[in-house]
Formats: structure tokens, C-alpha cells, sequence
């Protein structure tokens, strides 16, 4: 990823009429020297070199050999105008020694400063015919109406665009919504952020246009004109830039070439961060029995979750065992969520850690209070023996073994 003001390409020809970098700066809009931080990262990036290096490490050449980076200088220059640059990569490249050649690169701006204006027009929409593929969102038709040009949208961030960039967008959701305007959605001072990014043909659906019926939390922006990008069909977009907003409107702060755009599930309503918002409930009809492990100090559980047990585990030292009656769809089954997304390569979540950590089903924090605490036990004699002492769960947890709830509530009061 490059991230710099600069645009580069490679060219083999040698022009010694070309500044060097120990010239002094040309005016603004002429060939001006790139830092030599800006060549490696440019080389990473064609490269797909480990993430790992870092500028001033040795680079691979073009005939095998590998030198230090300080003592090359790739040739570099313009590119014809930024459209026909963006989302492109080049392969044509040619290391000179540091005498001979001169690293230059064009002052392009293809994104202004300032973005005030609105867009001129929308894009035009299509139902296309053909074999469908797979958008990620449950309730979106399988064939909806789609962009049948390319075209940019902004939406909306909690991180700064770098963040964004590297780890993925916050969304709650499968999707992202962007809009035609350089605005925020909704206003919130967690937004502080916007992305602008350029989606081809087939890769956004327009919220205004679809025919069913859309999740309660989106009813009230059908009307404003808003744009979806499906996680299944983010390959279609690519990150342009990111812009920071204050009162004074979006300014530009980084600039991208050929940046993939990613979703990483963040902000979901059941609270449990790094699942999105469509992971796969459990139990799906009626109520289950369940068993959890809770530490006899009261102390070590996630913040986030509670592992659920279908099964009545082994007896363990230091440990209680709660058997839990859990109603309908209040767990979340981490093994069939992450079967069921498992094609969304454009998503990133914890449910491969959560898999690795033993945690098949696990319990929001919002959900202790609607699940029932039948019996509680500890271990004795090589198996469990149940105990009196059954409280609501969230008294339960945080609660050292053997501590009523009365003599809990006076420590907090006292403390208080």
C-alpha cells in the first residue's frame, strides 16, 4: 500500500535532465525526489514482500541478486493522469546505481484537499441476469439491482483511515453503506473519519431501490439516498482515500493505490466485539440446557462472553459449574457462524480465535439476565456435587465461591 502524495511508475529510460535529490526543490506540480522510505514501501507492495520489511532492509532485484536499497535508485515517472493510474499496478521496472539514476515522481493529486461538493449524478442500476454470486447478506435478494458503472462513495469511520486500511472498516454489519455526499450518515461524535472509496461495475446495491423489506435498524435511511457494498462483493472496491472531519468540513489525510477494502466486525448489538451482527443464534427454537464454568475467586471470565458447554464437562479444581436453562436464540454458536461465512474472505473476526479457545457457543453479557440458573455445583470426590446458593447469573459471576449476595451487596455499600 502506498499512502504517500506520490504516484509511481516505473520507466528504464535514463534523462539526466531530471532533478537529483540533491537538488534543490523544484516549484510545485514539477518531478520532485521521493524519500527513500516511500521506494521500499512502493516495492513492498508490488512485491507482496513479508510485512516485515521495513525500509532500509535489503530488497530483491530484478536479476536475483539482492543489494542494499540505499545504494539503488529505481527510475520512476509520471503516469499518463491519475485515473488510468488508479487501481492499477505496474510491472515494469528498472534499478540504475545511485550516480546514474534519479528517483522522481509526478506531484499528482487525485483526490482533492477539500470535498464540499456533492456528487453530479448518480449511477445508473441494473438487475442482472446470469449466475448469482454470493453477497453475504441474509436478507438481500439473490440477484438485486447493482451499479452498472463505476463510481465513489463515502462512508463513514470510527478509526483513521490508515486503521481502517489495515485492519479493516468497523461494521456492525456484513456490509457498509456509503453515500454519494462527502457527509456522515448519521451524525455522532464517533464519527470522525471518512472513507472515499471507488466501486465497479456490480458492486453496490442502492438502498432506495430494493423491493423487500429491510432489518428495522435501516428503515429510517431508505430514503437518503445510501448505497450498500456487500462483504461478498468487496472485491469490487478498492479504498481511494480517507479524510478527517471537523467543523470546518473533510479534509484529505491519506491517499491509496490499489487498497483492498475489508470489514472487520466491530459495534454488533448482542456486545460481543469482533462477531457481526448475523451470527448464527443458538438455540434455534425452544429452550436449552447449558453448563458453564465460573473460577471459585470469582475473577479471570472475558468481560465480552460467557463459553457455553452443551455437556456436563469433567470435574476441575478451582472452578464451580452453573447448569444454565438458555431460551430461544440468547448464545451465539461461534462453529456455525463461522461455517457460514467462511467464503467472506473480505470479513475479519474472532470467531477462528474463539474456535481455538474451545468457545462453540458463548453467552452476550446483555442476555445474563433472560438465562436461568437451575442448579450449581463444585467438585467433590471426583465428580460434581451440587450446592445451594443459585442466584441470578450476573450475581453469580464476579462473585467469589461461598460469598452470599446479601454479604456482596454490603461490601459494595461500605465501599460506596
Amino acid at each position: 500500500m502506498i499512502s504517500q502524495s506520490a504516484v509511481l511508475s516505473v520507466d528504464t529510460e535514463v534523462r539526466p535532465d531530471l532533478p537529483t535529490p540533491d537538488d534543490d526543490a523544484p516549484a510545485a506540480g514539477a518531478l520532485v525526489p521521493l524519500r527513500m522510505s516511500e521506494v521500499v514501501e512502493a516495492l513492498k507492495q508490488r512485491d507482496r514482500a513479508d510485512e516485515d520489511t521495513a525500509p532500509g532492509t535489503a530488497v530483491p532485484l530484478p536479476d536475483g541478486r539482492c543489494d542494499d536499497p540505499f545504494d539503488w535508485w529505481p527510475l520512476l515517472r509520471p503516469a499518463p493522469s491519475p485515473d488510468r493510474l488508479l487501481g492499477r499496478r505496474s510491472s515494469r521496472r528498472a534499478f540504475l546505481p545511485r550516480p546514474v539514476a534519479a528517483i522522481t515522481a509526478a506531484v499528482i493529486d487525485p483526490v482533492p484537499e477539500s470535498i464540499d461538493a456533492p456528487a453530479d449524478r448518480r449511477p445508473a442500476t441494473e438487475r442482472r441476469a446470469g449466475r448469482r454470486s454470493a453477497h453475504g447478506v441474509d436478507w438481500l435478494p439473490p440477484r438485486p439491482p447493482v451499479n452498472t458503472e463505476a463510481f465513489d462513495v463515502y462512508v463513514s469511520c470510527t478509526t483513521t483511515p490508515q486503521i481502517a486500511a489495515d485492519d479493516g472498516v468497523p461494521s456492525p454489519d456484513l456490509f457498509l453503506l456509503g453515500r454519494l455526499e462527502a457527509r456522515p450518515i448519521t451524525e455522532s461524535a464517533d464519527l470522525r473519519h471518512l472513507l472515499r472509496i471507488r466501486v465497479e461495475p456490480g458492486g453496490a446495491v442502492e438502498l432506495g431501490h430494493l423491493s423487500v423489506r429491510v432489518p428495522p435498524h435501516l428503515q429510517h435511511l431508505i430514503h437518503i439516498g445510501l448505497y450498500l457494498l456487500p462483504v461478498g462483493w468487496l472485491d469490487k472496491a478498492r479504498l481511494v482515500a480517507g479524510y478527517t472531519l471537523s467543523e470546518a468540513g473533510a479534509t484529505c489525510v491519506e491517499r491509496f493505490i490499489d487498497q483492498r477494502v475489508t470489514i472487520r466486525s466491530s459495534g454488533a448489538r448482542h456486545g460481543i466485539d469482533g462477531l457481526p451482527n448475523d451470527a448464527v443464534r443458538w438455540p434455534e427454537r425452544r429452550h436449552r440446557r447449558a453448563y458453564a464454568m465460573l473460577p471459585e475467586t470469582g475473577t479471570g471470565l472475558p468481560a465480552d462472553r460467557l463459553t457455553l458447554l452443551r455437556r456436563k464437562p469433567e470435574p476441575e479444581r478451582g472452578y464451580r459449574l452453573v447448569q444454565l436453562r438458555v431460551p430461544r436464540r440468547r448464545a451465539i454458536d461461534t462453529v456455525r457462524t463461522e461455517v457460514a461465512l467462511r467464503r467472506l474472505t473480505a470479513l475479519r473476526s474472532r470467531l477462528a480465535g474463539l474456535r481455538a479457545a474451545g468457545a462453540g457457543v458463548v453467552l452476550p453479557p446483555r442476555s445474563y439476565e433472560r438465562v436461568e440458573v437451575r442448579r450449581v455445583y463444585v467438585p467433590a470426590g471426583g465428580g460434581w456435587r451440587p450446592v445451594p446458593g443459585a442466584a441470578p447469573l450476573a450475581d453469580l459471576i464476579g462473585r467469589p465461591a461461598g460469598e452470599s449476595p446479601a454479604a456482596s451487596d454490603s461490601a459494595g455499600q461500605e465501599g460506596d
